[in-house]
């Protein structure tokens, strides 16, 4: 029997800016191979945000997705750590796993690291985010620290579409600037909500003692025999 080569199918926002090795967005330092779609008019700002997707625009997700299982994917994530929220509707929805974000290996995190407290999450946008928690072994909640790229920052307007000349050493000290705010919370472990901070987590991790987690991480523990 032939053994099945892991496919990745990538929900695609529709932004335009270039993508650096690791971003689930492009090819380049990935330990599988991936086909993306964007989805039209799956902006920042519509994705960007505390509420869930406007039903419209998770329907198309969810066609997109069903069209990359029609194409091989054997998994579907996306290209966005915000649609998290959408993890049940597109898991429901498609054929194969998904994993729409990092931030859905929260509760196993906790439950393997929680004896130094909780989880970081490194965003794109803290306040968009808002309060993130998780459960305790007894059963609470306990609220995650959140630190996001900073509202003016180089790295924000290059997503969000205001630079089309993006500097990586800008992208760099921007994503240190973050992670230094990060570590005054002393998290437990570091999830990158923001597919857009992967190139740069050598950068987090020199901040850090503890693990840095990125949505390839989390790929590659739900595909066996991914070398991460």
């Amino acid at each position: 029997m032939v053994e099945r080569v892991p496919l990745i199918g990538v929900l695609m926002l529709d932004t335009a800016f270039r993508r650096w090795p690791r971003d689930i967005g492009q090819c380049a330092g990935l330990p599988f191979a991936v086909r993306h779609r964007r989805i039209p008019n799956a902006t920042v700002a519509r994705v960007v945000r505390r509420r869930p997707l406007e039903r419209r625009t998770r329907d198309a997700f969810i066609a997109a997705g069903r069209a990359l299982v029609d194409e091989g994917a054997t998994l579907v994530t996306t290209s966005c750590g915000f649609l998290y929220r959408e993890q049940s509707a597109l898991a429901r929805a498609l054929s194969v796993p998904v994993v729409s974000s990092a931030l859905v290996a929260l509760p196993s995190l906790q439950a393997v690291h929680g004896g130094r407290g909780a989880p970081g999450i490194l965003t794109f946008d803290a306040q968009a985010l808002g309060p993130i928690t998780v459960n305790d072994a007894a059963g609470g909640e306990v609220a995650c620290p959140v630190e996001g790229l900073a509202v003016g920052s180089h790295f924000r307007a290059v997503v969000e579409g205001r630079c089309r000349r993006p500097d990586p050493v800008r992208l760099r000290a921007d994503t240190f600037e973050a992670a230094r705010r990060l570590a005054a919370h002393a998290p437990s472990v570091v999830v990158l909500e923001c597919t857009n901070l992967a190139p740069w987590r050598d950068t987090v991790q020199a901040v850090f003692e503890v693990p840095v987690i990125d949505l390839v991480d989390v790929i590659g523990r739900a595909l066996p025999g991914v070398t991460r």
